[in-house]
């Protein structure tokens, strides 16, 4: 990935916290950088550079090499952040909706890490919005993807960055398509999260998208969640490893939603 198709979108002040954002989102996008790299990118003196990085190790979140440093887990996205089979079905299923230079969002789940992974793999011309760092990992060595990483506070939890920079960055852009998954979905209730964070950041990825693409395996179909995220017609498109029934699917297309089914379902036996 080319320098400046890493984009920041985040301005850092002086404060601590800020520059601690700014390293380990530097980090997620580029590797390994120097002490000289950070301190010219973040426009301070590399005595603070080489203090934030010792916090940083110290908290565990990078390890500091000779005259730079890195990400602590520099393990692949797919080990890091665990993916079922599941995921990659629908991960695999939603990425016939990716067009060359769509401008697109994922969120921090295992089905966005291997949406990534795919357009990593198969090298689609694209522009990546996403918090996650497990997705900006599997992206950062690809030079076909414009990535932006949105900054914040990180997360070991949901390995993503969150909070108000989080969510403000999302306004500044206009997203063709958003990649989402949730935690239960029902007729009565739409889609529904657990996660306040989460939920809020995929509503404003909603409220900025074209289109909202949610991907839900079988075992969410029926259940319900803390936080509804939408109603059901601000979908746009579903995507499913098998049909749900026939009633279902046609109350669904009556208020306008597209559904993509896995088209390998019959013959995939999942674990």
């Amino acid at each position: 990935m080319k320098e400046d198709d890493i984009i920041f979108v985040n301005q850092y002040g002086k404060g601590s916290a800020r520059r601690t954002d700014a390293i380990i989102g530097l980090l997620s996008s580029a590797g390994r950088l120097t002490v000289k790299e950070m301190s010219s990118i973040l426009g301070i003196n590399e005595q603070t550079v080489r203090r934030e990085l010792k916090a940083l190790e110290a908290l565990g979140l990078v390890i500091r090499t000779h005259g730079g440093a890195v990400l602590a887990d520099r393990r692949s996205p797919s080990e890091s952040l665990s993916q079922s089979p599941q995921d990659r079905v629908l991960g695999t299923t939603a990425l016939s909706l990716i067009n060359a230079h769509d401008v697109i969002a994922l969120d921090s789940s295992g089905v966005a890490v291997a949406i990534a992974s795919q357009i990593a793999h198969q090298g689609i011309p694209v522009t990546v919005l996403t918090a996650s760092l497990a997705v900006a990992l599997e992206l950062a060595e690809a030079d076909n993807v414009r990535l932006i990483v949105t900054g914040g506070i990180y997360h070991s939890s949901s390995r993503s960055f969150e909070g108000t920079v989080a969510l403000d960055t999302i306004q500044h852009f206009r997203i063709q398509k958003s990649f989402l998954t949730c935690e239960g979905f029902n007729f009565q209730d739409g889609p529904t999260d657990s996660d306040e964070f989460q939920a809020h950041f995929k509503m404003a990825l909603m409220q900025q998208s074209n289109q909202t693409v949610l991907a839900i395996p079988p075992s969410i179909v029926g259940k319900n969640a803390l936080i509804p995220l939408c109603p059901l017609n601000m979908i746009s498109w579903l995507v499913l490893i098998n049909p749900l029934a026939p009633h279902e699917m046609e109350a669904l297309q009556a208020l306008g939603i597209k559904i993509l089914v896995d088209p390998f379902a019959k013959r995939r036996t999942l674990d």
